[in-house]
């Protein structure tokens, strides 16, 4: 499992912590930039018909044929309701663009305000084979947390989860850096690290990644797990901090 936390990403605009900030992860492009609300209507079509072209995050033709333009009119999306988080309501919107794969073939987050206004602040795409799984809102202690995942559907089967806090009335992105380098530093020498195995455990509020052993020569998938490092976290003003890594053979 791989925690996204703005990795692999282009900042796009510079954007104070009090800004509403939007990551993306597609195939087209990725980035983190700090977009405009709209009401729900702009987002419920295909992402090319998106009125600003900076929201458009798959392959766009320019200017359209007859037969692109019949191909996003028959996007469809479903619309499901997360949860709230106090006075914020949480969606996925799924968007089914007609691949020849099962969908949803891209997912964007919502958040909406009070004023019935809808912040974009996730969005992400799968490819064939891919998962994009039902966002959720967990508790970190009585800290609301909003957690994304995805299954790339590759022969390892790498998870990536992405997970927020709201913090001073705007969704913050978490980064378990400090909590991956702490696993590291504990693996003794001669193994490492499995990253497919790897997990959060919001309730005890510990992180565990599986290891295995550099000299087994076979496949990574097949040589792990012989051990396992696990790293006590909290969660302090949007920062997550790493307690103490310890590592167990197994």
């Amino acid at each position: 499992m791989v925690i996204r936390a703005a990795l692999c990403m282009v900042l796009f605009a510079a954007a104070s912590p009090a800004q509403w900030k939007r990551y993306a992860e597609t195939y087209e492009r990725g980035g983190i930039d700090s977009p405009l609300a709209h009401d729900l209507q702009y987002f419920r079509v295909h992402p090319c018909s998106r009125s600003d072209k900076k929201d458009r995050f798959t392959y766009c033709e320019e200017p359209p044929s007859e037969a692109e333009l019949q191909r996003r009119a028959q996007t469809r999306t479903n619309l499901r309701v997360v949860g709230k988080i106090g006075d914020f309501t949480i969606y996925d919107l799924e968007y089914f663009l007609g691949f020849d794969y099962p969908g949803p073939h891209m997912r964007s987050t919502l958040v909406e305000t009070p004023g019935h206004q809808f912040h974009e602040i996730y969005i992400e795409e799968s490819l064939s084979g891919g998962t994009l799984f039902p966002t959720e809102i967990l508790k970190a202690g009585q800290q609301p947390v909003i957690k994304l995942k995805y299954d790339d559907g590759g022969m390892y089967h790498i998870v990536i989860e992405s997970y927020f806090v709201i913090l001073d009335g705007v969704p913050v992105l978490l980064s378990f850096g400090p909590v991956e380098r702490a696993a590291e530093e504990a693996v003794p020498d001669g193994m490492r690290t499995y990253q497919p195995a790897s997990g959060v455990n919001f309730t005890s509020l510990v992180y565990s990644i599986g290891t295995e052993r550099l000299d087994a020569n076979v496949g990574p998938k097949v040589a792990c797990c012989d051990g396992q490092v696990t790293v006590p976290f909290r969660i302090e003003k949007g920062l997550v901090v790493a307690g103490k890594a310890e590592y167990s053979p197994e």
